[in-house]
């Protein structure tokens, strides 16, 4: 288990969905190294990826695989292009690759409502604040219209997974 309070979610998608066989994978490429390994399940894993691995710098980046979704428990948004370049190799150059945000400036006019969701504040150029209740715990969330997120840490796999699909449903509201 990993602790985390930031991530982005990335969406993978190709026009033969059939063509994403998941396995783990290790490679170099212009002297860079890049890796992705799955847990036996296909649903949560980790990256690495060094720009000197010979000098033992390594970044290891954790992740959630939801359906052809990835959150990415990162607070850098810049890990979005090694996450690429391991995806493309993995399922083919063609494999679209695209951070999910949402397209600001929003419609402050739209309401949204499910049970999670206590209070939502938007501020059309900036993000979006909410606060959920989850499991009984107040968990606060910021979705930054640069795609990184934001939200109160917790020490469960199940509230983590509850997080998420919350998150996910702020998004789907106001993406466009």
């Amino acid at each position: 288990m990993f602790f985390s309070n930031s991530v982005m979610i990335v969406n993978i998608s190709s026009k033969n969905q059939n063509d994403f066989e998941i396995r783990n994978v290790s490679f170099e490429k212009d002297k860079k190294f890049f890796s992705i390994m799955f847990d036996k399940n296909s649903k949560i894993g980790e990256i690495h990826w060094s720009e000197s691995f010979l000098h033992g710098k390594i970044n290891i980046i954790n992740f959630i695989k939801i359906n052809n979704e990835f959150f990415l428990f990162t607070s850098s948004t810049q890990n979005y292009k090694p996450f690429e370049t391991i995806i493309k190799k993995l399922f083919g150059e063609k494999t679209s690759v695209k951070i999910k945000y949402i397209t600001f400036p929003i419609n402050e006019e739209k309401s949204l409502y499910f049970p999670e969701l206590l209070s939502i504040e938007l501020d059309k150029f900036f993000g979006i604040n909410a606060v959920l209740r989850i499991e009984n715990e107040l968990i606060y969330t910021k979705i930054y219209s640069n795609g990184l997120i934001t939200y109160t840490q917790v020490n469960q796999v199940k509230s983590t997974f509850e997080i998420l699909k919350a998150i996910r449903k702020i998004i789907g509201a106001y993406e466009e």
